[in-house]
């Protein structure tokens, strides 16, 4: 055999194995030839089996990248050091897979760290003790407590006064229910007294989750009505403004991851406070009306009298109404301001007065809507989130 003879042979192979039936081999390109049970190996570069369906029957490793272009078989340990692309069915544990991967035996799933995203969706994890799913946006949980039912319910439009229960289709078993609040989504409520979402009672043993991602606001207080100022040395004061309403009433245990906003209504602004002499009666100026949504804070009147003080202005979907004015160069009082998203409204002034006339205090404001009433039910939160107004 002369030199150039052995440096062709020398080029074109870079590893011979031995199996029942014949060779497997790669070509100085990393192309394997034939291949069919592999035996074991170590191997550098990276490899390309051909279109032939390929088995590791002993613990092979890979430094390089293995593509196999049909299908591949492991009946023991294939180690990869690097990428490992299978364009083919993959078998674990069985000789005849059907679908890209079907493994036989269980399956450990673990955890990852990554940030959920459109390039991870359809990804599942194994995390704090649930299954969750990346939707690409965020990490859903998929599991549910084992022997119950799995309940998951999207809100994706603006609702008033929901309720829960009512969502979920009134169970009378107990499961696990998850209720998301798509971003850009608000649950509100239509008056003071009412929550924009309430609970209902669930059978006991069930796990209740709200996942919000919008925004759940009580309804805004309404401004407080001026003073009257109606009969000679006689003033009354004005109103108070009204409570802000609650954002949720819960009447169950509950777990609530906050992405969002959960906020009680704004209180409204108490009403100006009014005079009385006997030349002249002046009526107080009317709170603003605290901030809330949906439907939104009336802002208060003008207390009567022979005057012409300002009512005071609705609250908007943040902020709360201004308080009204006395009527220019008269006696009178200004209407407090109401509050905004989970804050008070803020009292009315007392009645400016002279020479001893009889003169009235201004409304207090109202309080800060609840963004949670737990009416003494556990409340479990698993990102706090923008909470405002108060606790109970």
């Amino acid at each position: 055999m002369n030199l150039e003879r052995l440096n062709f042979i020398s080029n074109l192979m870079i590893l011979i194995l031995v199996f029942f039936g014949g060779l497997v081999w790669a070509d100085s390109n990393g192309v394997w030839h034939d291949a069919k049970d592999v035996r074991g190996g170590i191997f550098g570069n990276d490899e390309q089996p051909n279109t032939n369906n390929f088995s590791f029957i002993n613990p092979v490793s890979f430094n390089g990248i293995l593509t196999a272009n049909a299908n591949a078989i492991f009946n023991n340990i294939l180690t990869a050091n690097n990428n490992a692309i299978f364009n083919g069915n993959v078998g674990i544990g069985t000789t005849n897979p059907r679908t890209k991967l079907e493994i036989s035996g269980a399956v450990k799933i673990g955890t990852t760290a990554q940030t959920c995203d459109s390039s991870m969706q359809g990804t599942i994890r194994f995390s704090n003790s649930k299954f969750e799913g990346c939707d690409g946006t965020d990490w859903i949980e998929l599991s549910g407590a084992a022997g119950t039912p799995n309940n998951d319910k999207t809100i994706t439009t603006n609702m008033q006064d929901i309720n829960l229960h009512e969502i979920f289709g009134y169970p009378s078993t107990p499961g696990t229910f998850t209720l998301t609040i798509n971003p850009g989504v608000t649950i509100y409520s239509s008056s003071t007294s009412t929550p924009a979402l309430y609970t209902g009672v669930f059978p006991s043993g069930s796990q209740v989750t709200i996942v919000n991602k919008g925004d759940i606001v009580g309804r805004g207080g309404n401004g407080g009505k001026g003073g009257d100022a109606i009969a000679e040395y006689t003033a009354y004061p004005g109103s108070p403004g009204g409570a802000g309403g609650p954002a949720i009433y819960t009447d169950i245990d509950l777990s609530i991851d906050n992405r969002g906003l959960i906020s009680g209504g704004g209180g409204g602004g108490g009403g100006g406070g009014s005079m009385s002499t006997s030349m002249g009666q002046y009526g107080g100026s009317g709170g603003g009306g605290g901030a809330g949504a949906g439907i939104l804070s009336t802002g208060g009147r003008r207390g009567a009298g022979w005057t012409n003080p300002t009512p005071g202005s609705p609250g908007t979907r943040t902020t709360g109404g201004s308080g009204g004015s006395p009527e220019p160069g008269f006696y009178g009082s200004y209407g407090g301001r109401g509050g905004d998203l989970g804050l008070p409204g803020s009292s009315g002034t007392a009645s400016t007065t002279c020479c001893g006339f009889p003169a009235s205090v201004g409304g207090s404001g109202g309080v800060a809507g609840k963004y949670i009433a737990t009416n003494g039910h556990s409340v479990t939160w698993i990102n706090a989130g923008d909470r405002r107004g108060r606790v109970s």
